[in-house]
């Protein structure tokens, strides 16, 4: 009979070894409350640029009516200037002027609507609705010099994205490169140390990622934008990464006003636990602190 106990006993002590670890061993044990962001007394004017509308049908109709009066615009007063200085001035422009606000006015509408060309009855290239930065609405700060930056696309796009970092005062960027579009709905991520760049302490910068529509009429850019600033940890602050687990971590930057190092901390997080409902609720919570009211609705 003691043999029978020992061994029941045994058997339960191995299948708690082999247990997955869960969120709440990831926390020791914490429960996953709301994050408390504190971002300081700092500077907390806006700073971060959203591109796109909320409403995806009146967004494609505005994107429609806008490239189609700027194209038609453009294109009728540069044809109706060459136009009139050979057959005549005021001639050459009515015509202009008026052709190109037409076709401008019905192929816009006519993208805008149906998505699809006018003209070939072609579908039209996709272009998300919204295209949003993960972070606060004022200068966000981070202790890492190689930061990730998150952002988020509400769909598709077959146009080039390009992202660039820009640093206070200087005229040429850090970097300008080409990444991979997005393929649907979701939040996607930028890791810094892929580049080569390293941020300098106390200086402000600003990153941009700007979906390019029309490489010779760049007004009509989609571009998404915010600030951060780097600043150097705390001995404290070092000792984060080596003393706490995610959770902790997440809790303690938040609560520093280190937006980026909680956001990254909490999505590391996240990727080891997917389809977690607490930790999607925490982000939520992280996420409508720094005023991110349309990037909250997904996944």
């Amino acid at each position: 009979m003691l043999h029978k106990v020992v061994l029941i006993v045994c058997c339960f002590f191995v299948i708690a070894l082999q247990a997955p670890v869960s969120v709440g061993s990831e926390a020791g044990g914490e429960q996953a409350e709301s994050l408390s962001y504190q971002p300081g007394d700092w500077d907390l004017s806006a700073r971060r640029i959203d591109a796109g509308i909320a409403d995806s049908e009146g967004g494609a109709v505005n994107r429609g009516l806008n490239r189609g009066l700027n194209r038609g615009l453009n294109r009728g007063l540069n044809r109706g200037l060459n136009r009139g200085l050979n057959r005549g001035l005021n001639r050459g422009l009515n015509r202009g002027l008026n052709r190109g606000l037409n076709r401008g006015l019905n192929r816009g509408l006519n993208r805008g609507v149906t998505g699809a060309d006018g003209e070939s009855g072609e579908p039209l290239d996709l272009v998300p609705d919204r295209l949003i930065t993960l972070s606060p609405r004022h200068t966000g700060r981070t202790v890492n010099p190689q930061p990730v930056f998150y952002w988020y696309s509400s769909g598709a796009s077959s146009y080039p994205i390009y992202f660039n970092i820009n640093e206070e005062g200087m005229i040429d960027p850090l970097t300008s490169v080409e990444i991979p579009a997005p393929e649907a709905e979701g939040i996607y991520a930028i890791h810094l140390a892929d580049y080569d760049v390293q941020l300098k302490p106390d200086v402000e910068y600003q990153y941009f990622f700007t979906i390019v529509l029309d490489e010779e009429e760049r007004s009509a850019d989609f571009t998404a934008g915010a600030a951060l600033k780097y600043r150097e940890a705390t001995a404290e602050e070092r000792a984060w990464s080596d003393e706490l687990n995610l959770m902790q971590r997440t809790r303690q930057y938040a609560a520093a006003g280190l937006w980026y190092d909680a956001l990254h901390s909490l999505s590391q997080l996240m990727e080891q636990n997917p389809g977690s409902a607490l930790l999607e609720n925490m982000r939520k919570d992280l996420l409508e602190q720094g005023q991110l009211s349309h990037a909250v609705i997904l996944e």
